[in-house]
């Protein structure tokens, strides 16, 4: 109840907890015109209004058809696949529905007078692999040839390698960055690894739900050397309700003149 109410909002003695825009419910697949629906309007007395979204999918026949139907929930979007086809993506940073808490996951089927079958073979639920205690997906740029799920203008390079097969390119005013959660309230280390006669900013956002607007940020501008060389920012991560996550963008910008390689980052609970 605290996470369907809105904050400011108390019914039956529960506080609402959840921000004005964030999700409290989605809906994968709702009929069987394959809506997806993202549900979150509610008023001050805790009547539901209307949904924050709702895509219908064309081309799509679930009558007698076996089809698979995909959510990715990362800190900064929601997406929705059909059958490994992305159908909409809601990935505005200045309206993150993503909710920053675990959800349940309810599987049911309703119809005309209980006239409605529906066959099920399997549920399925990735994580994204992390590894020694880095908190980081896709720390050393060697996940796949598209950076993901880092985004920016920086670019893979086997030349700019550390370790591995590849390393990250950074042209004077590129840069990179990738929204995380976190524990809350926790202090952190971010380390990374940087090669180039020129400068490199580095910057650890703390994010408020659903705008996206900075909190509170730490930041450090350095400048590399012709040889690999490890760099350290140490950050707390701010305030959140009880053990909620806390949504963080790690950012990278080549702020020089010259060119410079990156690798091997790591953010890990201090």
């Amino acid at each position: 109840m605290k996470n369907y109410l809105q904050q400011g909002t108390i019914l039956d003695g529960v506080k609402g907890i959840r921000p004005k825009g964030q999700v409290f419910e989605i809906d994968v697949f709702e009929n069987l015109d394959a809506q997806f629906v993202l549900h979150g309007h509610v008023d001050e007395h805790g009547a539901f209004l209307h949904n924050l979204a709702t895509d219908i999918a064309e081309g799509f026949t679930h009558v007698d058809q076996w089809v698979t139907h995909g959510i990715l929930w990362t800190p900064s979007s929601i997406k929705h696949y059909i059958n490994g086809k992305l159908i909409k993506a809601y990935d505005n940073k200045n309206q993150i529905y993503s909710p920053n808490h675990f959800m349940n996951v309810f599987l049911g089927s309703y119809g005309a007078g209980g006239q409605v079958n529906m066959e099920v073979d399997y549920i399925r639920a990735y994580n994204w692999p992390l590894e020694n205690g880095n908190e980081l997906p896709n720390p050393g740029f060697e996940a796949n040839t598209t950076l993901l799920p880092w985004e920016g203008s920086g670019t893979l390079s086997a030349a700019a390698a550390r370790k591995g097969q590849y390393g990250l390119l950074l042209k004077p005013g590129q840069s990179i960055e990738q929204y995380v959660f976190l524990n809350n309230s926790k202090d952190y280390e971010l380390t990374y690894w940087v090669k180039g006669k020129g400068k490199l900013k580095a910057t650890v956002d703390n994010l408020k739900q659903v705008s996206g607007d900075v909190e509170q940020s730490k930041d450090q501008t350095i400048t590399g050397k012709s040889d690999y060389t490890e760099q350290w920012l140490k950050f707390k991560t701010g305030k959140e309700y009880g053990d909620y996550m806390k949504t963080i963008r790690v950012k990278f910008a080549n702020t020089g003149d010259t060119d410079l390689n990156m690798d091997d980052i790591e953010i890990r609970k201090k």
